[in-house]
């Protein structure tokens, strides 16, 4: 995440151009970026859960650790290495 983004709870729209060298560099850029998008709707869903058994900070800790271990939101999955 770049430096300062979000320190001030706004909100901000980053947009960004990725040029590929060939075919399977641009395949793997978009299933990284869909993987990412994916955990993104899955982080709201387990936050919103969460909260109801969480105190908010508390629930934004786990999942806050969950992203850096790379947990997916299935539980059969393992951390990405």
């Amino acid at each position: 995440m770049a430096k300062g983004l979000g320190d001030d709870s706004g909100f901000f729209l980053v947009t960004g151009q990725y040029e590929a060298e060939s075919s399977e560099d641009r395949n793997a850029f978009l299933t990284s970026l869909g993987a990412a998008l994916v955990f993104l709707i899955d982080w709201n869903k387990a936050r919103k859960l969460l909260r109801t058994w969480l105190a908010k900070d508390d629930a934004a800790s786990i999942l806050e650790w969950a992203a850096r271990q790379r947990f997916d939101s299935d539980p059969l999955q393992c951390p990405a290495e």
